[in-house]
């Protein structure tokens, strides 16, 4: 059925909030109002064709309007058609040469979609770019904790992991390079969970961006845990690059 006069109403009251926000802070910005009948996720999805950008803002507010959030959020980041990012909080400190952008690469073609968008987005605020792989320590299971009980083995198997995360940055490091030869980028290659060490690569991060799958998440996971992770975790800016 169609929304009542007075829902239209606000909704347009909420949309040229947004505007006149938009224009405040940035005045050469051409900003526009719009007003759907469609679900929240749907109409942004729709949207998000010839997009560059999705941005969404979030609230830390009660459980179920925060679960409320969340789904838009990754319903658009699931099957929208441009990267989404995800803002939180009131206040947000934009990237810059304070503020770096940091990004978690694995190798995969996700990750390199994810390095260039954050090469891209820190070469045009003049912004340091971090790189960061994690690595892990094999999963023990019941066939593996014989192997892992073996300190040769033990220790082969953290030096292969190590050595792929660090084969991952440089690699990242090399491709960033190629298209913007005066970035400045930091390579951190850690041990323990990606979305934890992302969130925590630098007290002033700016942005983070992650791809929307990793090289280790099921072919049937659109989005992967390690951003779904992110998300809930940080408290900067989070791009989601597909």
């Amino acid at each position: 059925h169609r929304p009542s006069p007075a829902l239209v109403s606000k909704a347009e009251q909420v949309a040229e909030k947004g505007v006149a926000l938009a224009r405040a802070s940035a005045p050469s910005v051409r900003a526009r109002s719009l007003v759907s009948s469609m679900g929240a996720a749907a109409a942004l999805c729709e949207l998000s064709r010839g997009a560059t950008y999705v941005v969404m803002g979030t609230q830390r507010y009660g459980r179920i309007t925060q679960a409320l959030l969340g789904s838009v959020v990754f319903a658009v980041a699931t099957h929208g058609r441009a990267p989404v990012v995800v803002v939180r909080g009131e206040h947000v400190h934009l990237s810059g040469p304070e503020r770096p952008v940091v990004v978690g690469v694995d190798g995969s073609p996700g990750s390199d979609a994810a390095l260039d968008s954050a090469a891209e987005i820190a070469a045009s605020c003049a912004a340091d770019l971090i790189v960061l792989s994690a690595w892990e320590m094999p999963r023990s299971d019941h066939w593996s904790q014989i192997y892992l009980a073996d300190e040769t083995w033990r220790a082969e198997a953290m030096e292969v992991s190590s050595r792929g995360a660090s084969a991952a940055v440089k690699r990242a490091r090399a491709r960033a390079l190629e298209r913007h030869r005066d970035l400045t980028i930091h390579e951190l290659v850690q041990e323990g969970r990606p979305e934890r060490l992302l969130v925590r690569a630098h007290k002033n991060t700016g942005l983070i961006v992650v791809g929307a799958r990793g090289r280790s998440d099921f072919v049937s996971l659109l989005l992967g845990s390690v951003s779904r992770s992110v998300v809930h975790a940080a408290t900067c800016p989070v791009a989601i690059i597909r």
